[in-house]
């Protein structure tokens, strides 16, 4: 739901589709990169490779990303946690 906002926010054409961006904000959350490896330079020739059209998404936009996800992911299993002490969970 959050992360659709900024999907509006990005400029059409700039970004190849939501789910790429998704992907690579989940590879950069399971892999454990530096929000800042967006800016690495070989980083943006490999990806322009794939795809010339693509423009990635700066840090703070990566940044902005991976927040609103854990505040999604936090909300939706709250509801499985209420009640239960620290060593039922």
């Amino acid at each position: 739901m959050a992360c659709e906002k900024i999907y509006k926010r990005m400029k059409t054409g700039h970004y190849l589709d939501e789910k790429f961006v998704t992907a690579l904000v989940e590879w950069i959350i399971d892999d454990l990169q530096a929000f800042n490896c967006v800016e690495n330079n070989k980083f943006g020739k490999l990806l322009e490779i794939a795809n010339p059209k693509f423009k990635i998404p700066c840090r703070q936009t990566i940044v902005n990303m991976i927040e609103k996800m854990y505040e999604e992911k936090k909300e939706k299993i709250k509801p499985s946690l209420v009640g239960k002490t620290l060593h039922e969970r």
